[in-house]
Order: structure tokens, then C-alpha cells, then sequence
């Protein structure tokens, strides 16, 4: 086979002219068939870019990680990985046995040689998504009763930090049985609520990927309007159908 195309240092490519489409461009041909389209990985950049610094909050840990982290320069940028294997896999270390009862802590790189560079820049966390007892098959269920993620099954920041943009493309959620993206929803919604009722954000953004799978693969499309409401969708972009909901305080 091939070898994988090189993701460059995306943080020296974006301080180069045309740094910023060769960024995005890079990022897909990594990614190949996988991750988001690339208009998709244009809108959300571009969103990024035009809301920076900010608060960010990212579920999954991917190729792109590195360009949302140099986008958000001068703000905080948190990547939820839930899958230990591809942690291990990414040099990463720090993070209990899957089967612990918590999260712990801020991951490091275990590997003197990281697979990309700028890795080592990276804040990542480790999720327990069997914690969140929600599956593709009964989202309907969850969008009746939603709960947010049980305590000790993502770190503690998602409810004390205020942020400004969450972007949900993770878990997988491929297979009837999976986990869904439901808790990930949800939990962006409730801690937007006192953020944007107090004044600490004027908006608040949800992004959710993957909402062209139907009921009978995944449940995002539901999922998304159910949780997040179809009156608070901005746009929907690429094949994928990557959809960004804004939360304002008026909403309130």
C-alpha cells in the first residue's frame, strides 16, 4: 500500500502564505476517505479562525487536532479521545485501564517520536463512553430522557469552563449497538445554559458531524435536531452534513 501522506506542523504552515487552505488540504489528504469533507474542514476552520481565542471543546482526537489547536491560538482547545487504542497508538499515556471508574487527567505523550508534529501541544483527555449507557439503537429513548455524562466518565472541565465551541465527532457511533453522540449533545447544551444566562458567553456553538447517517446506521441527524433543536441550526455543510447549532443569551 501507499505510505500515509505526512501531516506537516500546523502551526508553522499557518504563518506561511496560503498556510491556511494548505492546512486544510493537508488535514483531508491525511485523513483519506476518513474525517470530515473537505468543505466541511474549510467551514468549521473558518469558524475557528473567526472565533479565536476561544474556549473549544473537540470529541475525538483525529489528524485535524493539530490545525484546531494552531486555528485557536491564544485560547484553550480540549480533545476527547475515548478509544484507548488509538491512544496508545497516537503515544499517548496517562489514562487508567478502559474499564476505570474515572477520567485521569490531562494525557501525555508517552513516545519520545510523536506520529505528527505538533502533538505534543495538545491538551487531550480520555472519555469512558460505556459509562454514558446510551446506544445508537435508542436514541429516541434519550432524546425522551436525556442525562448528561455520569461524574468521573469525562474530566470535570466540561461542566466548570464555559465553552464558547463544542464540536461533537465522537464516539463512532457506526453500529446499532455503539455508543451514541447523544451525551456529547446533551452535555454541550446544559453547560452552555448557566454560561449564557449569567453573561460569561454571548453565544455558544455546537457542531455535530456525520449527521448524513440515517436511523438504521447512526442517530445523528435526530439526535442533533432533538437535542439541539432544528430553530437553532445556523448551516449544514459538506456530504457528511456537518451541522452547526448557535445558542445566544436572548435564548435564555
Amino acid at each position: 500500500s501507499a505510505p500515509a501522506t505526512a501531516v506537516p506542523d500546523m502551526a508553522a504552515l499557518l504563518d506561511q502564505p496560503g498556510g491556511f487552505e494548505r492546512a486544510i488540504k493537508a488535514v483531508k489528504a491525511r485523513a483519506s476517505g476518513g474525517g470530515m469533507e473537505l468543505a466541511e474542514y474549510a467551514r468549521f476552520a473558518t469558524h475557528v479562525r473567526e472565533h479565536a481565542p476561544m474556549n473549544l471543546l473537540v470529541w475525538g482526537l483525529g489528524y485535524d487536532s493539530t490545525l484546531w489547536t494552531a486555528l485557536n491560538r491564544g485560547g484553550r482547545t480540549m480533545v476527547l479521545e475515548g478509544n484507548h487504542l488509538f491512544l496508545k497508538g497516537m503515544g499517548f499515556a496517562g489514562f487508567g485501564h478502559p474499564a476505570g471508574a474515572r477520567v485521569e487527567g490531562r494525557l501525555t505523550l508517552a513516545a519520545k517520536s510523536a506520529p505528527m508534529p505538533g502533538l505534543e501541544r495538545l491538551e487531550v483527555h480520555h472519555f469512558f463512553a460505556k459509562s454514558f449507557n446510551t446506544s445508537v439503537a435508542t436514541y429516541q429513548k434519550f432524546i425522551r430522557h436525556p442525562h448528561r455524562a455520569p461524574t468521573g466518565s469525562v474530566p470535570d472541565e466540561l461542566s466548570t469552563v464555559c465553552w464558547d465551541t463544542v464540536l461533537v465527532d465522537s464516539p463512532v457511533g457506526a453500529r446499532p449497538d455503539a455508543v451514541s453522540r447523544a451525551v456529547p449533545m446533551y452535555d454541550a447544551l446544559e453547560a452552555a445554559r448557566p454560561c449564557l444566562a449569567s453573561g460569561k458567553l454571548k453565544e455558544a456553538w455546537v457542531w455535530v458531524h456525520d449527521c448524513s447517517r440515517g436511523s438504521l446506521l447512526s442517530s445523528e441527524a435526530s439526535l442533533s435536531f432533538g437535542i439541539l433543536g432544528e430553530s437553532h441550526l445556523v448551516s449544514e455543510t459538506g456530504a457528511k452534513k456537518l451541522r452547526a447549532f448557535r445558542f445566544a443569551s436572548v435564548d435564555q
